[in-house]
C-alpha cells in the first residue's frame, strides 16, 4: 500500500501532468482513447488494488485473531462456554 501511495499515484499522475494540455486532448491509443481517459483507467486500476490489498489485510488480521484463540485454547485447554467466568 505504501508504494502505491508514495510511488506508482505519483508516478501515474505526474505522467499526465507532464503532457502538453492539447496533446492530452488527442486520442493516444490505437482504441482512440485520450490521456484523460487513459488516467481515469489507471486510477481505477490502483483503487481497485488497494481495495484487494486492504481486503487481505483484514482477513489477515482476522486469521491472526483466530489463531491467536486456538493457541489460547491449546495451551489452557477449552473451557465448557455455559460457564460465566466475571473478570470485574
Amino acid at each position: 500500500m505504501r508504494q502505491s501511495a508514495s510511488d506508482y499515484l505519483p508516478r501515474t499522475i505526474d505522467a499526465f501532468l507532464a503532457m502538453d494540455k492539447q496533446a492530452a486532448e488527442k486520442p493516444m491509443t490505437p482504441e482512440g482513447k485520450t490521456a484523460h481517459q487513459e488516467l481515469k483507467a489507471q486510477l481505477e486500476l490502483l483503487d481497485s488494488k488497494l481495495d484487494d490489498i486492504a481486503q487481505d489485510l483484514e482477513r489477515q488480521d482476522t486469521d491472526r485473531l483466530l489463531a491467536n484463540r486456538r493457541f489460547l485454547e491449546q495451551r489452557f485447554g477449552m473451557r465448557d462456554p455455559a460457564v460465566h467466568v466475571d473478570v470485574a
